[in-house]
């Protein structure tokens, strides 16, 4: 299970980013906002750190040679 803690605090190295959801997926994140007592963004850093774990991935920098070409 990953440890880590959620503050209402802006991370410091965090970048702005910015994407499109359906209506669906806005009900979704609005769901688990109320749920949850997070923030939206972070009911997605928890939802990116979930998956990530489900899919048994490692964080690699950018620069890592060991780090897949992207797919297009």
């Amino acid at each position: 299970m990953l440890s880590f803690v959620y503050t209402y605090r802006t991370v410091a190295n965090a970048k702005l980013t910015a994407f499109r959801l359906t209506e669906a997926d806005r009900a979704y994140l609005d769901t688990l906002e109320d749920k949850l007592g997070f923030s939206k963004t972070d009911v997605i850093r928890l939802a990116l750190r979930r998956l990530a774990e489900l899919e048994g991935l490692e964080l690699i920098k950018k620069s890592d040679p060991r780090r897949p070409a992207r797919r297009v």
